[in-house]
């Protein structure tokens, strides 16, 4: 990105419990994380602030974070407003995207603006 090489690791635990007891561990030493939620699940949205609270505990407080509203390329499934996940991710001082990982929708802008948050990040720091 800009001339300047970036290696992501990536971990996608997808919200499964089986994840539950190593998920701190994956936090540790995290510069940026994208919190996920489906469009079409108001449980899913509700989750967020509960994982939010797990990732304050055991995550830098540095770290970089987005909100990313999922499978909105199904819209008549959709349960969540555009304007329900942006004031969510306002409340919690987050940029937010609306992505479709099945038809590839804001996927690579959603990864750009988070690695670029990282990396002003570290130029402040």
């Amino acid at each position: 990105m800009d001339s300047i090489k970036i290696k992501l690791q990536i971990w996608d635990t997808s919200g499964q419990e089986r994840f539950d007891s190593d998920i701190k561990s994956y936090y540790k030493g995290t510069h940026g994380i994208i919190l996920t939620f489906d469009l079409s699940d108001e449980n899913s949205l509700k989750k967020i602030k509960d994982l939010l609270k797990e990732i304050e505990e055991d995550a830098d407080k540095n770290a970089c974070k987005v909100l990313v509203g999922n499978k909105c390329d199904k819209e008549e499934d959709r349960k969540i407003s555009f304007e329900e996940g942006s004031k969510l991710a306002a409340e919690l001082n987050m940029k937010y995207f609306e992505t479709s990982a099945k038809s590839n929708l804001n996927v690579d802008e959603t990864f750009t603006a988070l690695v670029k948050e990282i990396s002003y990040s570290f130029l402040k720091n």
